[in-house]
């Protein structure tokens, strides 16, 4: 099995879940916010429809470099969603800003398999959020807004580190206990239960490019019953 089949058997589920975890979040934020006596405005609503349209894409995605990159678009949708409905509350929509940030960012640590990835996302879900609104936050909270932002950084990039560092030593034991169950512990070839696994696989293929071939050594057993079965 493959890194990249092993790490979509492994994550499909919970980034299902996640994703929608924050789909559900943001809608009924929107429907329970005493805040938004405006609404949402459209640009919110087409971000919200982007956080769909990416989870759908990454579920049904069958390359791996789609999945990764719909695992980002995901984010950045809900970011976005998440901004739009902060702006419409107003001036207090800036105390939820930072808040929202470091949700958004521990809250996505496990739809990215690799740590540059999630590098990425993390870095622009600060800048969507606060692009063009550092003048409103004060000269005497600035210092805590970038301590925020430094220590939710380095906090997801450990935690996405290790998970990743988890389902690669997770694979490695998968594949050497496989090894172990379909190898010949005395030839080192692939033994009866390899062979049926691979026999089933090709049955399942249909493939008319494939030969089964069977030798047999006249006599053989004369000499394990002389020498042992070692030599033989």
């Amino acid at each position: 099995m493959t890194y990249q089949t092993h790490i979509r058997q492994m994550l499909q589920l919970p980034n299902v879940l996640a994703q929608s975890t924050g789909i559900l979040g943001w809608l009924i934020s929107v429907l329970i916010n005493p805040f938004l006596t405006a609404g949402v405005p459209t640009w919110g609503w087409l971000a919200f429809a982007g956080m769909i349209g990416s989870c759908l894409a990454m579920t049904t995605a069958r390359r791996f470099a789609v999945w990764r990159l719909f695992a980002l678009v995901f984010v950045l949708f809900e970011a976005l969603a998440f901004r739009f409905q902060i702006l419409g509350m107003g001036e207090a929509g800036y105390a939820w800003m930072i808040p929202m940030a470091i949700v958004i960012i521990l809250g996505s640590t496990i739809l990215f398999s690799h740590v540059l990835d999630y590098g990425i996302a993390a870095c622009a879900v600060w800048l969507l959020l606060f692009y063009g609104e550092l003048d409103n936050i004060t000269a005497a909270a600035l210092p805590l807004f970038w301590v925020m932002l430094g220590a939710s950084l380095a906090l997801g990039l450990l935690l996405n580190a290790t998970f990743v560092r988890i389902v690669a030593s997770t694979l490695e034991l998968k594949e050497r206990y496989r090894l172990q169950a379909e190898t010949d512990a005395l030839t080192g070839i692939s033994n009866r239960r390899a062979l049926m696994l691979d026999m089933e696989q090709v049955c399942r293929d249909g493939s008319p490019s494939w030969y089964f071939v069977m030798l047999d050594i006249d006599d053989f057993k004369r000499i394990n019953d002389r020498f042992g079965h070692d030599v033989g």
